[in-house]
C-alpha cells in the first residue's frame, strides 16, 4: 500500500474522533515473580499476598512488587499502602505509575467470542496488592455494546495516621471494548460529553452498590473510606467524571479521593462543578503529543476536572496551579515545555527493559515531516505545449502537538456542538465506529480503495487544462499589448476542490461498496456516513498542505497514545524504577 493511501486511512480514523486508539484486542495474564529486578522491595509470592519479606517502606508501609503479563510483555509493578498517607491533592509519582499499571491491566481478556475471563488480569493484580471483595462489572464478561462500560473494584483495610480506612480501588476498563468506541463520539448538545457522562453515571452507581453490598455505606458516611480511581483514554475520561461525582457525594464527609487519569479526553463542563468542592485531587497525566487529550474540543467548553499534569515538564507544583494550555483547565506545571533529550533517553531505557526487541514500536514520535503539494510545470512558448507533474514532498519539521492542535481547533470552530448532533455527524460517527469494530473491517481496507494522490492529480489535470487554455487565449487576445498579458500563476487544488473530487470518487467506487456490504442501513448509508464524518473534519483545514501533513502524520501521532508508553513515561519520574526524579 502506498504512503498516500495509508495516510488517508489514518486521516479518516482521526476525523472520526477515534479517541480510544488503545481499544485493540490483546491478551493478558498475571504472574507474581519470585524475584524482580527492583531496589529492595517487598515481594509477594504466588500463594499468599500476605507473605512478605521486610524491606524498604513508603510512609511507614511496606512496598510490594509483582509482575503481570500484557501484550506478551512482563511488566513489574510496585505498590504500597503508604500511598494513602499522602495528601490527595499532591501529585505523587508512585501513585501515578501504579494507577497506570492498573489501567494497562484492565483490558478485557478475550478468546474469540468468549468473554468469561474478561476481568482476570485486573482482578489478579488487585488481589496480589491485597485487595479483597473483588467485583467486576457484568459487562466485563459480555460482548460490549455501543454504550456499555466496565470497571473493576476491590477494597482493603489500611491503618493510616488518620485512623483505619477502607481503601476502595476503582479501575475503569481502558482497552479492548469494541463497540464502546461508538460512545466516545457521543457528545450530545449540552452538559458533559454524553457518552462519558453516561459511562460515569453507571460506574458511580456500581461503586455505591459495592459500598452497600460490602457494608461500607456507614464507613463512607463517617469519612472512613478512601477512593482510588484510575483509567486510560476512554477509561480515563470516565474515571475523571466518576471522581468528580464521588467528590460531590462524599467530600463533605471527609472521605478522600485519589484519582489519576492517563491521556484522558475532555468530557467535563465548568458549569457542572460545585463551588463548595475541591477537585484538585484529580490528577490528569497528559502528553501534549498525544491527540486524545485534545478532544472533545475546548472551543465547545469541554474540560477535564481536576489538574492537568504534563509529562514532558520535569517540574510540578501542586500548591501553585496555573492555567493549562487546555484553557478550560488548570495545571500543576507548564504545558508548553518540551521534552529533554535526557528524559527521552530514560524513557527509551524503560521501554527497552519491558519490550526488548520490540522497543522501537513503542518509542514516542516527537517530530513530524511537514508535507507540501509540489507542482512542476514545463511550457514551450513557441509551440504552446505544456507538461506538468504533481508530487508530495517534505517541507521541514513540526512537533506533533502543532498538527494535533491545528486540527482540533478547526474541528471545534468549523461547526457548533449543536450542529455536530443535528447535522447527523454524531449518529454517522457512531454507526461507523460500531461497524469498524465488529465486522472485521480495518481502516486500511477502506483506504486501499482510495488514492489521495491520484484524486489530486485528477483535480489538477482538469484545473490546469482550463487554466492553460484561458492563459493562452488571453495572450492571443492581447498579442499587441503585452502589458495586458496575464501573470503566470497556475492554480493549486484547494480544500473544497479535494472534497468535491473525493465525494465523486466514493460514490462511484466499487471497492468502497464491497467493503460496506454489511453496513447498517446498506452501502449508500455507509458512503453517506463516511462523507458526513470524514469531510466535516477535512473542511476544517486551511490548505491542502495542512491536510497532507495531518494525513501523513496521524499514524505516527497515534503511536504516542499507548498505555505501555505511558507506564514507561511515569516510571522515568518514579525512583522506585529509576534514579531519575523530579528536579
Amino acid at each position: 500500500m502506498s504512503k498516500v493511501k495509508k495516510s488517508i486511512t489514518v486521516l479518516i480514523a482521526g476525523v472520526m474522533m477515534a479517541t480510544t486508539a488503545a481499544g485493540l484486542t490483546s491478551s493478558s495474564s498475571f504472574i507474581i515473580a519470585d524475584a524482580v529486578d527492583v531496589n529492595s522491595v517487598t515481594t509477594m509470592n504466588t500463594t499468599a499476598a500476605e507473605t512478605r519479606i521486610k524491606a524498604d517502606q513508603y510512609n511507614g508501609h511496606d512496598i510490594m512488587t509483582g509482575v503481570y503479563e500484557k501484550d506478551g510483555f512482563k511488566v513489574d509493578f510496585k505498590y504500597s499502602d503508604g500511598f494513602f498517607e499522602t495528601e490527595p491533592k499532591q501529585y505523587d509519582p508512585h501513585i501515578a505509575t501504579m494507577s497506570c499499571n492498573l489501567a494497562y491491566s484492565s483490558t478485557t481478556v478475550e478468546k474469540g467470542s468468549d468473554y468469561s475471563q474478561g476481568p482476570k488480569t485486573i482482578k489478579d493484580l488487585l488481589s496480589h496488592m491485597g485487595f479483597e471483595d473483588l467485583y467486576a462489572s457484568p459487562a466485563y464478561t459480555q460482548e460490549p455494546t455501543p454504550d456499555s462500560v466496565a470497571c473493576a473494584i476491590g477494597s482493603k483495610t489500611v491503618k493510616t495516621k488518620d485512623g483505619t480506612k477502607k481503601v476502595v480501588s476503582i479501575t475503569v476498563r481502558s482497552a479492548n471494548y469494541e463497540k464502546e468506541w461508538a460512545s466516545n463520539v457521543s457528545l450530545g448538545k449540552q452538559g458533559e460529553a454524553e457518552g462519558f457522562a453516561n459511562a460515569a453515571n453507571q460506574v458511580t452507581s456500581e461503586v455505591n452498590k459495592y459500598l452497600e453490598d460490602n457494608n461500607m455505606t456507614e464507613d463512607a458516611a463517617n469519612g472512613n473510606v478512601v477512593f482510588w480511581l484510575s483509567g486510560f483514554s476512554r477509561g480515563g475520561a470516565t474515571a475523571n467524571l466518576t471522581a468528580k461525582r464521588l467528590i460531590d457525594q462524599y467530600q463533605d464527609k471527609n472521605d478522600k479521593v485519589y484519582a489519576y487519569t492517563i491521556e484522558a479526553p475532555q468530557g467535563g463542563m465548568a458549569s457542572e462543578e460545585r463551588s463548595d468542592r475541591d477537585y484538585t485531587c484529580i490528577h490528569n497525566v497528559v502528553c501534549k503529543d498525544d491527540p486524545v487529550p485534545f478532544v472533545a474540543p475546548t472551543d465547545w467548553g469541554f474540560k477535564r476536572y481536576g489538574v492537568d499534569h504534563f509529562i514532558y515538564n520535569e517540574n510540578w507544583d501542586s500548591d501553585h496551579l496555573q492555567k493549562s494550555v487546555f484553557v478550560n483547565n488548570v495545571a500543576d506545571n507548564d504545558g508548553t515545555v518540551g521534552v529533554s533529550d535526557e528524559r527521552l533517553d530514560l524513557l527509551k531505557q524503560q521501554i527497552d527493559k519491558i519490550t526488548g526487541d520490540r522497543a522501537k514500536d513503542y518509542y514516542p514520535v516527537t517530530s513530524l515531516d511537514k508535507k507540501k503539494l509540489d507542482l512542476s510545470i514545463k511550457t514551450s512558448w513557441y509551440i504552446w505545449e505544456w507538461d506538468w507533474s504533481l508530487d508530495i514532498v517534505n517541507d521541514g519539521k513540526t512537533p506533533p502537538k502543532d498538527v494535533i492542535n491545528h486540527f482540533v481547533m478547526n474541528l471545534g470552530t468549523d461547526i457548533s456542538r449543536e450542529e455536530y448532533v443535528d447535522s447527523g455527524i454524531q449518529s454517522a460517527a457512531r454507526r461507523m465506529m460500531t461497524f469498524l469494530n465488529t465486522q472485521g473491517v480495518h481502516i486500511d481496507n477502506i483506504i486501499n480503495a482510495i488514492d489521495l494522490k491520484d484524486t489530486l492529480i485528477g483535480v489538477a489535470k482538469n484545473m490546469f487544462t482550463d487554466y492553460i487554455e484561458n492563459f493562452w487565449n488571453q495572450i492571443i487576445d492581447n498579442w499587441y499589448n503585452p502589458f495586458a498579458w496575464p501573470v503566470w500563476n497556475p492554480p493549486i487544488p484547494n480544500v473544497n476542490d479535494l472534497i468535491t473530487a473525493l465525494k465523486e470518487s466514493l460514490n462511484d467506487n466499487q471497492k468502497i461498496h464491497d467493503i460496506f456490504n454489511n453496513y447498517e442501513g446498506g452501502v449508500d448509508k455507509a458512503v453517506d456516513d463516511l462523507l458526513n464524518v470524514a469531510f466535516h473534519g477535512i473542511k476544517g483545514f486551511d490548505s491542502i498542505d495542512d491536510i497532507l501533513t495531518f494525513a501523513f502524520a496521524i499514524n505516527d501521532i497515534y503511536k504516542n497514545h499507548s498505555t505501555l508508553q505511558s507506564v514507561c513515561w511515569l516510571r522515568t519520574y518514579d525512583n522506585w524504577y529509576t534514579a531519575a526524579t523530579q528536579k
